[in-house]
């Protein structure tokens, strides 16, 4: 029987500027945090990892940049995972 649930998922965020597009991205992420957390999920069960900025390069997004962050999630409790 299970005892563990690892989840990881992406915020990803397309805006102008480069430091916008951090900005929000970075907003967005706390804001995931911290619902996890007020969900019952220790904060060492919380990590992110594969943080990516890139320039996109087609032509229906000229000058735009992307930002991406991986969230992962160990989830202990079964309870949490039925909730």
């Amino acid at each position: 029987k299970p005892d563990l649930v690892s989840l990881t998922f992406g915020i990803r965020i397309t805006d102008r500027g480069v430091t916008l597009t951090a900005e929000r991205n970075a907003a967005i992420t706390d804001k995931v945090i911290n619902a996890l957390k007020d969900a019952g999920i220790a904060a060492d069960d919380i990590s992110t990892h594969d943080y990516r900025i890139y320039q996109e390069n087609q032509q229906t997004l000229p000058g735009r940049y992307t930002v991406t962050n991986s969230v992962n999630v160990i989830l202990r409790n079964q309870a949490t995972l039925l909730q």
